[in-house]
């Protein structure tokens, strides 16, 4: 979710992600920014993914949630 400006979300499989190399991408100007990744995507593999977000304001606050189908995993700030 974006609080301010407005946060980019990629994903990519490796792990330093950037616009230029991801998989998988939303740029929408809502506060609500989601990439589903269906197992049938031709890019999908179980694994790492990585995840990317980019602001174009200098004061862009967000948050993430990232979850499996049937789990939610928790991220925390600073872990890979």
């Amino acid at each position: 979710m974006t609080y301010t400006g407005d946060a980019d979300l990629y994903i990519g499989l490796e792990p330093v992600v950037a616009p230029d190399n991801c998989k998988w991408i939303s740029l929408t100007n809502s506060t609500v920014e989601y990439i589903s990744i269906d197992a049938l995507d031709p890019d999908y593999r179980p694994g790492l993914y990585y995840i990317g977000v980019y602001g174009i304001y200098d004061n862009t606050e967000y948050s993430i949630t990232a979850h499996t189908k049937n789990s939610l995993i928790t991220l925390v700030d600073g872990w890979p």
